[in-house]
């Protein structure tokens, strides 16, 4: 082992390595820059961000030593995040991120043997000092988006790939190649199915600030996501359940001709931004004098979840459905919503038109309506 130059025994511990990296660290705290040159100073941060990558890769180690120890239990705590925060006094959110860091990019134990982590190639690089822990991120949040279809020796060369980026660009590019990347791999997405989907699904609440605020994130399945559009289009409308506005109405249901006027008007004075109105929209639809029933018209027809399907995909139970915002559902899941309905529309057969879609047989004909969100 050769330290600053200096040749150590093997026999050195890992407990007299990390001492001697805790006196090198209070050396390069203490000591001044002044003598570098410009050169030599650019070099010294280069090798001390590569350091710091490598020590990510030895925290990993520790964590997954922690964890195959059982310290947590004999600490009596459940879970090993909660055991770094009293042991090392972190935050939640970053013990949190630790533990997962070091399930994807430690040495893993199955069945009495050390396995590979579960990315590898990152793990490999990150220990060479080549990825940092944000880029590490990002790659497995980019692999997770791939398909369970997908095989694993093409998973193994996408992280690879995605890996030698990393090694050479920062983490703000690495989305846009995740996303060349996956559109290589499913170009029309039929790969992904509804186990990928349900696996991604969640919706998380952030920690509320001082401020009373709280952040909120979202991965949203194609039947929650048709079930949001119809909402935003009604409520989320410019002039529609605004809080700044006390002439702005907050229930689309039952507006006659002048209260239409003022929505218009409120249209008008409304500066609100298009997030913001969706904030609005749900503070609206949660009230509970407001819900399903209360939200009215958008653009002529009541405010429901229309999806579109051919007779032929609900017959083969196979391939996708359009919602009238533009997205789509799979089609499993926009019959189950469909079944849900509080009365389900019925489709009629046409011999003319076979794969024509499916539609209530309602006098108006519009497209099948999930009439338990009307």
């Amino acid at each position: 082992m050769n330290w600053g130059g200096q040749v150590l025994s093997d026999e050195v511990t890992v407990a007299d390595a990390a001492g001697l990296v805790s006196d090198a660290v209070s050396v390069l705290v203490h000591d001044s820059l002044d003598s570098l040159s410009d050169e030599d100073l650019v070099d010294v941060l280069r090798d001390w961000e590569s350091t710091r990558r490598r020590m990510a890769s030895f925290e990993h180690k520790l964590i997954r030593a922690v964890e195959n120890r059982g310290l947590p239990e004999k600490a009596g705590v459940k879970r090993t995040s909660k055991y770094l925060e009293q042991t090392l006094r972190l935050g939640h959110a970053e013990a949190c991120a630790r533990v997962r860091a070091a399930e994807l990019l430690g040495l893993r134990q199955e069945a009495g043997r050390v396995v590979e982590p579960w990315l590898s190639w990152t793990a490999a690089f990150q220990e060479m000092g080549l990825v940092s822990a944000h880029s590490a991120r990002v790659i497995a949040k980019i692999m997770d988006r791939i398909p369970g279809k997908i095989d694993a020796d093409t998973r193994d060369r996408a992280e690879f790939q995605l890996a030698t980026f990393a090694a050479k660009s920062t983490p703000d590019d690495l989305p846009k190649v995740g996303d060349r990347l996956l559109a290589h791999l499913d170009p029309d997405g039929m790969l992904t199915n509804d186990v990928d989907r349900q696996r991604r699904r969640g919706v998380s609440l952030g920690k509320q600030g001082v401020d009373g605020m709280s952040t909120m994130t979202a991965e949203l399945t194609p039947a929650l996501r048709a079930l949001f559009d119809p909402i935003f289009a009604s409520l989320a409308r410019p002039g529609m359940c605004n809080p700044d506005d006390a002439e702005s109405p907050w229930a689309a249901d039952g507006l006659d001709d002048e209260a239409l006027a003022g929505l218009e008007h409120a249209a008008r004075r409304d500066t609100r931004t298009a997030a913001q109105r969706n904030h609005d929209a749900l503070v609206a639809f949660l009230r509970p004098e407001m819900g399903p029933a209360h939200t009215g018209q958008h653009r002529g027809l009541p405010v429901s979840t229309i999806i579109t399907m051919s007779l032929a995909e609900v017959e083969a139970a196979a391939g996708v459905a359009t919602t009238a915002s533009g997205g789509t559902v799979p089609l499993e899941q926009a019959l189950q919503l469909a079944q849900k309905s509080r009365s389900p529309s019925r489709s009629s057969r046409s011999s003319t038109t076979p794969d024509a879609p499916c539609t209530s047989d309602a006098p108006s004909a519009s497209p099948t309506p999930l009439s338990g969100w009307r």
